[in-house]
Parts: structure tokens; sequence; C-alpha cells
């Protein structure tokens, strides 16, 4: 990574902000000074409240700089900005002069003035509300400046928003959580409660969005929650302080065997970022427990009991990326309550619990990665709040057919496989895609044997995905033309597109009307010969064809010996890295003018496309393997592929 860092910046002069560092390990920052500090002209910028920080990182002390506070006059423009966001304070001078009494107190710190702002911008018709924060005891606590005025804010907050904020502080201080992850937790933890015909999920982002608007602290999470957070930072386990209710641990050892753990009798989460062993039995003790994440970072062996039924307040269960899973305990079907479960790269994963569709709360199974996994339950399409299937096998059977995704809302990701095994379009149709509009990833997968072309074709049709669907994968589609839903560019919000071995189509659809797609991966095609003009498309989008793609890439089609071009300028204005791999018999490209990456492999080149050799290529990097030809006429050519900027 060092040497990676040194090779990007070696020839530039830099500006480096390393925002908020609490990190104190001087040999981490050793290493990195080592590595920025002989760069003549570039400069580091480090903003912490850890003075230890601020002096490890300075080479003399005159280096660090103490900030001062805002002005009260910049506070105040803060604060005014934050409070009347239309700019009108003129409108309510009685607030003005309380609001200028509490930027006062909020000693000049930003944050403060910015959170209290926002707070009070929704009870701008409620004086009293700017009183009570003007007047507040909090004022008068010894604490560090910057956390009585966010815990103004906090008190502040609803009582559904309080909850999900001080659960943050079950993170250790820089971690980086997904936004979606976090709400799940939040789902579990009961903080999330219904609104209307709104799912959980569009609330639980709609509180993510207010507590990010509100410029709320770690600090103060930590503060507010007191001993009901244990994050675990030693090598052993202390007694867990009565009221615990939430654990934490990204440490390697055995906390899921510690028996102080099973004594704490109300803990409702636990997260371990490392489990070396199985789960003991005791954990049925746990009867509050509402989230268990046992998400490790490298692979290591779970086991789980099947006492895990016991546990009937548990809503969330993650067990992502065990090396060992095979099976589950049927009786993680008799958990009523349970909304998410995780098994997120599994790879050993051959089955699910037979009985999943009795386990109505279920919200989301992922089970993205779990390549060894063979079926689905059967009538999985009976659970009626279920929003995430990575994967659904097609089946014959009654209950594994694919009208089971039939009436189900799903959204995020989505692969379906086996789709050989339809008959015609209705069997497809009967998924229901293109109801879905919450469904951002597809792939369709049909088996890798040798399918009926007909059939293949009128399927697909069937299949057809909501518009704002943006990533899409197709799998050994044997069908001889792609969809008419592909062929008439009707995804427009597409950002990422990838046709794998579609062995027996013979041209590409008119790809280049896509507005948004950004990468673009084609291989195994061996029934194209070339890549006409149709690719780009009848007409073009701003004067350009392909006017958002990015990174294109060609792999393994042994017949592909043409590629049309069009009018120089015409297609690809942003097109940054192309590459082309075993594709044996192409020879002619066209124009790419602002092509920065090329990376070709196994190619019969004896020199190269014309295009290349032009004077101003934008040409930074290019990569070549296994073009024996070409290396030859490389040695003997004095031409300069590559630019000089």
């Amino acid at each position: 990574m060092q040497k990676k860092l040194r090779d990007i910046i070696c020839e530039e002069r830099f500006l480096l902000v390393l925002d908020d560092v609490w990190n104190e390990d001087r040999e981490k920052w050793d290493s990195m000074k080592q590595i920025v500090t002989c760069f003549i002209g570039s400069k580091i910028i480090v903003t912490t409240r850890n003075e230890t920080v601020a002096l490890m990182m300075g080479e003399l002390h005159d280096s660090l700089l103490h900030l001062t506070g805002l002005s009260d006059s910049d506070s105040w423009s803060l604060f005014e900005s934050q409070a009347f966001v239309s700019g009108r304070s003129e409108e309510h001078p009685n607030l003005v002069a309380i609001g200028k009494e509490i930027v006062k107190k909020c000693g000049g710190v930003p944050l403060a003035a910015k959170a209290l702002g926002s707070l009070l911008c929704l009870k701008r018709e409620e004086e009293a509300s700017w009183l009570s924060v003007r007047d507040s005891q909090i004022w008068e606590q010894k604490e560090d400046e910057i956390v009585p005025a966010l815990r103004l804010s906090y008190t502040n907050l609803p009582t559904h928003l309080r909850q999900c904020f001080f659960f943050c502080a079950v993170f250790p201080k820089g971690f980086t959580i997904k936004k979606e992850e976090l709400i799940l937790f939040w789902m579990a933890n009961g903080f999330v409660t219904p609104n209307g015909t709104m799912e959980l999920e569009d609330i639980g982002n709609e509180i993510f969005n207010d507590l990010l608007w509100r410029s709320m602290v770690h600090d103060l999470a930590r503060s507010v929650i007191g001993n009901k957070c244990y994050i675990v930072d030693g090598e052993k386990t202390k007694n867990f302080p009565p009221l615990t209710r939430y654990i934490s641990s990204h440490l390697p050892f055995l906390l899921l065997n510690d028996q102080s753990l099973f004594k704490a009798k109300t803990i409702r989460t636990i997260l371990l970022g490392n489990v070396f062993s199985s789960v003991s039995s005791n954990i049925k003790k746990l009867r509050y427990l509402r989230c268990l994440d046992l998400n490790p970072s490298v692979f290591h062996v779970i086991k789980i009991p099947h006492s895990i039924c016991n546990l009937k307040q548990l809503r969330y269960l993650n067990l992502s990326n065990s090396n060992s899973i095979e099976t589950l305990p049927e009786s993680i079907s008799y958990l009523p309550n349970l909304q998410t479960l995780k098994l997120r790269n599994c790879y050993k994963l051959r089955n699910l619990p037979k009985d999943m569709r009795k386990m109505s709360s279920l919200r989301h199974v992922d089970t993205y990665g779990c390549r060894s996994l063979t079926c689905v339950p059967i009538g999985i399409g009976e659970l009626s709040c279920l929003q995430t299937l990575s994967i659904f096998i097609v089946g014959n059977e009654e209950g594994r057919r694919l009208s089971e995704l039939s009436n189900l809302k799903l959204r995020g990701e989505l692969l379906i496989k086996q789709l050989n095994l339809l008959r015609n379009a209705s069997d497809a149709k009967q998924a229901n895609l293109k109801r879905k509009k919450n469904l951002i990833e597809l792939s369709l997968s049909w088996g890798d044997d040798d399918g009926d072309v007909e059939m293949h074709e009128e399927v697909s049709e069937g299949l057809e995905p909501h518009g704002n669907l943006k990533y899409l994968r197709i799998r050994h589609y044997e069908g001889l033309r792609f969809p008419g839903w592909i062929q008439n560019s009707l995804l427009t919000n597409l950002v990422k597109l990838s046709l794998s071995n579609c062995r027996r189509c013979e041209n590409l659809p008119p790809l280049g009307q896509l507005p948004s797609l950004k990468d673009l991966w084609i291989s195994g095609m061996r029934a194209l010969k070339q890549i006409d003009n149709e690719f780009y498309g009848n007409s073009t989008l701003n004067g350009f064809s392909f006017p958002s793609l990015k990174c294109l890439w060609l792999r393994d089609m042994e017949n592909l010996d043409m590629w049309a071009s069009v009018e120089e300028g015409g297609a690809f204005p942003c097109l940054d890295e192309l590459r082309i791999e075993r594709c044996p018999k192409l020879i002619t490209l066209p124009c790419f003018l602002h092509l920065t990456t090329l990376n070709i492999n196994d190619l019969d080149w004896s020199s190269f496309p014309e295009s290349f050799l032009r004077d101003g290529n934008a040409l930074q990097q290019l990569e070549i393997r296994h073009c024996n030809k070409l290396g030859v006429f490389l040695r003997s050519s004095t031409i300069s592929l590559l630019s000089s900027h």
C-alpha cells in the first residue's frame, strides 16, 4: 500500500487533509510521515481535538495551530443559515434576539451553532422552545465545551430519533457502517415503528437523513448512552454492567463462550467482528436478545446451536462470511420475530431451512455469494413482508416456480438462476419484475447447457425489469437476439451492464442509446463476428453515442474480427478505460480520443491500430500481455504511444 501511494503521488504536489483524527498509534504515524514528508512543496493538514495526535504528527511545536472559536458575528451567520432556511430572520425579531443569546453560549464552536440552528429551524413558531434552549441548565454543566450545546440538541429530539442516535455509540469511533445496515439494526431494536403504508426501511432512511442533517456526533452518543453500551476493547472481558443492553467487539477472541456474557440478561444487541468458535448453547439464556451479528472480517468457523430457536425476540441474525456453514439448523424457522437473516458469502451453504415460509416477520434474506446453494425453500412467496431475496433458484415443483416472486415487493439485488427450466414468456411474466420499482440490481442466469433458442427468447421477453434498474447481468442466454426491452433502450437509468456467455447472439443491441451507462462488460459471445453501427444506435444523445461510458471490457470472443467506427468524436466522449482479452481475430477498432488506459491480452496484432498512433492521443497507461507479434513491433518501433502528461 505504501509503495502504491508513493507511486501515485511521486511526481505531484498535493494538499492532504486528515480531518478529526483520534488515532494515537505512533508507529502508524511514523510510517505515514516516511511516505509523505519527502515530497517537496506538498502540505498536510491534520485537524484533531487530541493534542497528543497533533504533537505526533507535527515536526516542531510551532507547527501546531490552536484554533480559536468563531466570532459572535460568524457564529450568528452560521446559526441563522440553519435556523432560518428561507433567510428571512427579520420576520421573527423576537427569535433573533433569543437566538443571538444562544449563539453566545455556543462559545464559537461551529458544530454547536449548526446543530442548535438545525434543531430550532423546526420550531420557528414556538418561542417557548427557543427560550427553553436559552435558559436550560445544561449550559452550566462542566463538560467538554462542545457537549452542552449538542446535548441540548439531543434532549429536544423526538423519542424515536433519540433512540436511533444513541445506538450509534455501539460502534467504535471512526468505524464505517453502511446506512442500510444501520437501519436494519434500528429495526431489530424496535426503534423504527410503522407509519401508514410506508415500509420500515423507508422510515429508517428518513430518520437517518434527519439525524445527518442535525450534525450530531459520536462523542455525544457515547455521553448519553451511558453504561447501557459496552465496547470490548481488551483481551479479557470483565463482568458486564447489570444494565448493559448493547455489546460490540472487533477483537479476535472467544466472547460468545464467555460465561459472564450469559449473566447479563438484559442484552439486546451483540455485534462481533471476529468469531473463532461455535456459539455456546447457553446463548438461549439471552432471551431478550434482538440483534446478533457474527459477521467475521476474516473466515472463521461458526456453528449455530439448535437452541437458537429459544431467542423468541431475535430480529436480526448475521452469519455472513463463514467458511464452514453448509446447512442451518431447522430450528431457525421457529424464530417468529426474525426480520433479517444475512448469510452473505457463505460459500459452502447448500440449503436454507425447509420451513422458512412460516417466518412471517422475515423481511431480508441476504444470500449473495452463496454459490453452493442448490434451491430455495418451498413457498418463499408466502413471506408477504419480504424485501430482500438475493438469490432465487427456479424449480419445477409447486412452490419453487418463478411465480413465487409475483407479489413480493423486492428491493436491492436479485439473482434468478436456472431460467432454462421455464417454458414460455407467460412463466417469466409471473415474476412481475416490471413492477418491482425498488429493485436496483438484477442478474438473469440460464443453465450452461445447450437450450432451445426460441424458448430462451420468449422467456427473456417476459423478464423485463422496471426502468429504475441500475445494474443488469445476463449469463448463459442462448437466444439469437436480445429481448426487446434491451433492443429498445428502455432502461434509461442503467449504469452497469454485463453480457456473459450469450454464445448464440450474432449482434449487439443499440447500447449506445443508454444515457446513464458507465460500465459495459461483454464476454463469451462466440457467434459475434462484427460490432457494427447498430451498437451505437440510430440516434445519439447530445450528439454522442455512449455519452456516459467510462469502462468497456471485451473478452473471450474468438470470432470477433471487426469493430465499426463512427464519425470521429461521435462516440465514447467519457471512455477512460478499454480492456480487450482473448479476441484473437479483432484487428480494426474505432478511434478513442479520450482513452487514458488500454489493456490488451492475447491478441493477434502485428501492429497497433492507427487510431492509437495519432498525435494528441490521451493514452497514459498501456498494459500488453501475450501479444507476441506486437512485441516485435514495439521493439522495432520508435513511435511513442503514451502521452507526455
